[in-house]
């Protein structure tokens, strides 16, 4: 998944992935780079990387 938004001259982008690791559990993978963010950073540049792990039940 990847989304780009754009403000004037500010602009964002982000991606995210969610593989299969085992049966119900799933590795989350997240690259974000530009403005906004976050509310309060809406005017800093950032670069966010994130990583988890999530079970789903069924």
């Amino acid at each position: 998944m990847q989304r780009k938004y754009r403000w004037g001259s500010r602009s964002a982008r982000e991606s995210g992935s969610a593989p299969t690791l085992i049966s119900s559990l799933k590795g989350y993978v997240q690259y974000f780079s530009g403005y906004g963010y976050s509310l309060i950073d809406y005017n800093a540049y950032q670069r966010v990387f994130g990583l988890g792990i999530y079970i789903e039940f069924r």
